[in-house]
């Protein structure tokens, strides 16, 4: 016979989940402290899936770069970019925060909790992780704006689909690129 769930069993495993430490990628830009440099970063960290939870790059940003910044680089000056990820897609369990989950992460999500998102609607990571918030927190309400999708907002899609396929090179990985990310060299 089962155990029954009481109040204080939820309370350990919200305190177990709470405790919880996960491996993360930290990864962007900083200015150079002439500041006429922009340089890459990239380190390897621990954080509390809490914050990982609320807002992973707010407390990158905030708590940890600061201090990591100049101790890995000496000439760091102040960040530009910051993308935060699990620092293996392996590592990934039932317990990670979908913000840190990759796009076939995402996919394999939805798969999962069988969610009503069409993944082939929204091609970039961004896109796809808002849908999924939004048929979580209203499922009706997403699933009209879903539907309400055209044929010319799909061959819009497939155009841009096309077009990050062909210029796969310039995006990071896992990330897409946005319009001042873009660099494009005469060949």
């Amino acid at each position: 016979m089962a155990k029954p769930i009481t109040k204080s069993t939820l309370a350990k495993q919200k305190q177990s989940r709470k405790n919880t430490v996960l491996q993360v990628r930290i990864y962007g830009t900083y200015h150079s402290k002439n500041k006429k440099e922009i340089k890459k970063y990239e380190c390897v960290a621990k954080m509390p899936i809490a914050e990982l939870e609320e807002n992973p790059v707010y407390y990158v940003k905030k708590h940890l770069l600061p201090r990591v910044g100049p101790a890995l680089y000496e000439d760091w000056g102040r960040h530009r970019e910051i993308y935060v990820e699990l620092a293996d897609q392996n590592e990934a369990t039932d317990n990670t925060p979908i913000d840190l989950l990759d796009r076939d992460g995402l996919i394999a999500y939805i798969d999962d909790e069988n969610l009503p998102v069409k993944e082939n609607l929204f091609l970039e990571k961004s896109s796809l992780l808002q849908a999924i918030k939004d048929c979580i927190d209203n499922e009706a309400a997403f699933l009209e704006y879903q539907d309400s999708i055209n044929e010319k907002d799909l061959e819009e899609i497939k155009r841009k689909e096309n077009l990050l396929e062909l210029n796969a090179d310039l995006l990071k990985p896992g990330k897409t690129a946005k319009k001042d990310q873009i660099h494009l060299e005469a060949i």
